[in-house]
């Protein structure tokens, strides 16, 4: 009997000894480092990024005084750089390269290591160093100075109907330097009148019409008209400068113009020869 005794009690120590080993050492086993608890941030960071490209842990202050404490919030700071993989890609941050003259955010708050609790509260600004690159979008258009000229273009006056650009990049504070990282590319200015040249033809729908001339057939022998001027791309203005002429009446009636001319000059001719032989068979 009492052996029995001792072996119900030993199972039940067996029994606490078991599921307290299963639970104290599989927290401290899962408790996540402050470096990865960091990283983890970061990840979140990128998903809730609404940014091109993935940005990568850059370097890491160090960590606070020594705190097991799973629930317990801590402190971090450190910065993060843009990297040269898409927003999109399933590549780990750590395993992209660092995009040359990328982006670099300073990113402060605080992180937990208990990997069951995925909440943190940071913040990330662009790193006011004048050595980090900043973000920039702007837009040029091409002045009526030449690119020899020692004039500064603020200067210059923009060229009419010049070329506008869109750029964008990245650009350093640093007066000395001045490194950037810039591309830009043609963009449409709508607002500039661009040169056109067309033909016209009459059709067969009257004026008053409510149809639109483009489904209205070309009247036969219909007049031609020659138009050349500017446009400009605004669909409500709709401002414009054309010069239409007729083409065919130019054509047709001006050729006949021009055989009536050589016609009446050759009649003249002749009556100016004849003129002279009567002169001459009925002297004075």
């Amino acid at each position: 009997m009492e052996t029995q005794r001792a072996s119900v009690s030993l199972g039940r120590w067996s029994l606490w000894l078991l599921l307290l080993g299963l639970v104290l050492p599989s927290s401290s086993a899962q408790a996540l480092s402050f470096r990865e608890a960091v990283l983890r941030a970061v990840d979140q960071l990128n998903e809730r990024s609404s940014e091109a490209n993935l940005y990568r842990l850059l370097e890491l202050d160090p960590p606070p005084s020594d705190d097991e404490d799973l629930g317990t919030s801590k402190p971090v700071s450190f910065t993060v750089k843009e990297t040269v993989c898409p927003r999109t890609t399933q590549q780990s941050s750590e395993q992209c390269d660092f995009k040359e003259n990328g982006l670099v955010k300073q990113c402060v708050g605080t992180v937990t290591l208990d990997p069951s609790n995925d909440q943190f509260d940071l913040n990330c600004n662009e790193d006011e160093d004048p050595d980090t690159p900043k973000r920039v979008s702007f837009r040029v258009k091409e002045t009526v100075c030449s690119r020899t000229t020692q004039q500064p273009p603020e200067q210059c006056d923009f060229k009419e109907n010049g070329l506008l650009k869109r750029c964008e990049g990245t650009v350093t504070l640093d007066q000395v330097r001045g490194n950037f990282d810039i591309t830009c590319n043609n963009v449409e200015d709508h607002s500039a009148r661009k040169p056109v040249s067309f033909r016209v033809k009459e059709t067969v729908c009257p004026r008053t019409s409510l149809q639109p001339p483009e489904q209205c057939d070309f009247r036969e022998n219909g007049l031609v008209k020659q138009c050349v001027g500017t446009v400009t791309l605004y669909q409500s203005r709709g401002d414009s400068d054309i010069t239409c002429n007729d083409i065919q009446s130019v054509g047709i009636f001006g050729r006949l113009r021009d055989k009536i001319r050589r016609g009446g000059q050759k009649i003249l001719d002749k009556v100016k020869r004849i003129g002279q032989r009567i002169r001459y068979f009925f002297p004075g």
